[in-house]
């Protein structure tokens, strides 16, 4: 009949635009096109087909665009008179995702579960940290039992609803993992591979395994992160799938990727993971790359104004896809880069414009717990660069109490680092070296000597400026050691792009060389603090260390390095060009193309080729 054709017109125009990541438009066509099938009488009698495809459909739209009421209302109706489990499964993933997207239910799993047990895989709630154990030792003893192609050749799953089962399993993962809950973590993540043992390979495979190698960087297991993830890369060509790809690449680029590569290499798999996700629907793991990528960036050290730009639309993204605690999480990133940039009033408090902190750290909950420790772990950076030593202590005290800085995750070192020096300063300060020295020894050395003897890379320069700072706490401290200890970490930190840490290292040596009585050698090393601050872009750093050191540092050598240093930069301006000249974001996220830190010029091209041709 005429209504059917208009049905199915609709329903082709919303599949169109869902290949183009027009996710609103879709809905709207699936909005007129189930407008013409509910006029029909018994439409899930007569039409069951195209009912069941449109209402999944329109379910998956409303998920996309963040109206969570609306997806659990159009899942519901497929749920209420679907034929068949197998009718269901497709809702049962879409329910989970909305569901674990609400920042209200963030902490409340128990509806997620309720699916799992409907798909016939019952586990247990509040898992105990014996229980964890217990269980990730016998699947750890049963994975290393076999070697990878075993792994790789074991049969496909036969039953489509241990494939949603795992998925639901790996959604309601990752926001146990941004609620803190460490023993639902490994639970989960151990069910899930049992799921792949007993029932075989799918396309959800290569998640799963991607969720066990983070449980194993979250539990110090370096070995079996670098094995798994591998596998699961492996598994993800194997089986593709688009989503899935999405949520690997974000998952291994978090846990995985940096430990046998420079970190900034991991900037282009965030981008990457966003710009597929949001090409095919994946939004949620699309904005956590997103999220991840500015966090990535700010910590690196790379020119923060392009970055502000793209945190503005990325911003305007979240609220626009109903993403409130990412937002929330996003905000105190903009705030502190606000700050740097000397836009912000007191450029030590992290509060103004993007960010109300009060607000934020009178509520606290599981809700917000990532949100907080954001807050907290940059408040601790400005009060390194700003504040005083009892300040910096406090924030490094409030970071580590919040979470022991979730193992191999891409901000675990600069966190240490951070903590590291507070309590160093504050050791320096009080002059009560044995208690905030063994403080630093407990929640910094000892995680960066854990790293080192792994052989994990982007730790090493962390890790000798921590060394070369605690020299400075000994009476009879050797000057020239301690100076080459100094240059040591600023030659690695610069060899491998990390601009920060090379500034903050120059301006600790400068301090303690002053504090040594060697103003001149102490002036060449603010200047060169300073014009790695200046090559960040970080003014109220720069405006600071003029003020504070200008009978020292010389202005007129801030726009170039010193020859101690200027051939030892290797990475961080060809870093910004190379990550310039790929912009894959789809053209709705960057509208102004000239301040967008992804912004693609011709100078950035060429260099690149060049690059290619040369190596």
């Amino acid at each position: 009949s005429e209504k059917l054709s208009l049905v199915d017109a609709n329903c082709n125009a919303a599949k169109a635009m869902i290949s183009r990541a027009a996710f609103f438009i879709a809905s709207d066509y699936l909005r007129y096109g189930l407008r013409f099938l509910d006029e029909m009488e018994d439409k899930w009698v007569t039409n069951y087909d195209r009912s069941l495809e449109m209402m999944t459909l329109q379910a998956q739209m409303f998920l996309c665009v963040g109206d969570f009421e609306k997806c659990h209302a159009s899942a519901d109706d497929v749920i209420r008179h679907a034929a068949c489990l197998n009718d269901k499964l497709d809702v049962y993933c879409i329910k989970a995702e909305a569901f674990c997207a609400e920042e209200r239910k963030l902490v409340d799993l128990e509806p997620a579960y309720h699916m799992l047990d409907t798909l016939g895989e019952c586990w247990c709630r509040k898992p105990s940290a014996l229980r964890v154990a217990v269980n990730y030792v016998r699947v750890r003893r049963a994975l290393w039992a076999k070697s990878d192609e075993d792994l790789i050749a074991l049969h496909p799953v036969s039953d489509p609803a241990k494939t949603v089962a795992l998925k639901i399993t790996n959604i309601i993962g990752i926001q146990a993992f941004f609620a803190d809950d460490r023993n639902t973590i490994g639970s989960l993540g151990l069910n899930g591979m049992q799921v792949v043992l007993k029932n075989g390979l799918d396309e959800r495979t290569a998640t799963g395994f991607a969720s066990f190698a983070a449980m194993c960087g979250i539990l110090r297991d370096v070995e079996g992160c670098r094995r798994f993830g591998n596998l699961a890369l492996k598994l993800m060509d194997m089986y593709p799938d688009a989503k899935c790809r999405v949520q690997v690449i974000f998952i291994m680029t978090s846990f995985h990727a940096h430990l046998d590569r420079p970190m900034q290499q991991c900037l282009d798999n965030f981008i990457v993971a966003y710009d597929l996700g949001m090409r095919v629907g994946e939004t949620h793991y699309s904005f956590l790359s997103a999220l991840c990528y500015a966090v990535l960036y700010i910590f690196v050290g790379l020119p923060l104004g392009p970055i502000i730009a793209d945190m503005k639309q990325f911003d305007e993204q979240f609220r626009k896809y109903g993403q409130a605690l990412l937002r929330q999480t996003l905000s105190s990133y903009r705030q502190y880069c606000m700050n740097m940039l000397g836009q912000a009033s007191n450029p030590g408090i992290l509060d103004g414009e993007a960010l109300d902190l009060k607000e934020l750290t009178q509520n606290p909950g599981k809700e917000n717990v990532n949100a907080r420790q954001a807050a907290f772990d940059l408040s601790l950076l400005l009060a390194i660069y700003f504040g005083s030593p009892s300040d910096a202590c406090h924030y490094a005290d409030l970071v580590t109490s919040l979470h022991d800085v979730d193992g191999t995750i891409y901000y675990a070192s600069a966190a240490r680092l951070s903590c590291g020096i507070a309590y160093l300063r504050m050791a320096r300060s009080s002059g009560q070296h044995l208690r905030y020295v063994r403080k630093a020894k407990r929640k910094s050395f000892r995680f960066f000597k854990f790293w080192m003897k792994r052989k994990v890379l982007n730790v090493q320069h962390k890790y000798a400026l921590l060394k070369a700072e605690a020299m400075t706490l000994n009476r009879n401290v050797n000057l020239e050691n301690t100076r080459k200890a100094y240059n040591q970490s600023i030659c690695m930190a610069l060899r491998t792009g990390f601009v920060a840490d090379a500034a903050i290292a120059n301006e600790l040596c400068g301090e303690f060389l002053v504090r040594s009585n060697e103003p001149a050698i102490a002036g060449d090393y603010f200047t060169e603090a300073i014009r790695l601050y200046e090559q960040m872009g970080v003014k109220a750093k720069v405006q600071q260390m003029e003020k504070k050191h200008h009978d020292l540092a010389c202005p007129a050598l801030t726009s170039q390095s010193n020859g101690a240093h200027r051939g030892r930069t290797r990475y961080s301006f060809y870093s910004t060009e190379q990550h310039s000249s790929r912009f894959p974001f789809p053209e709705f996220l960057s509208k102004k193309l000239s301040n967008s830190s992804m912004q693609r010029t011709k100078s950035s091209t060429e260099l690149v080729k060049a690059s290619a041709t040369s190596s």
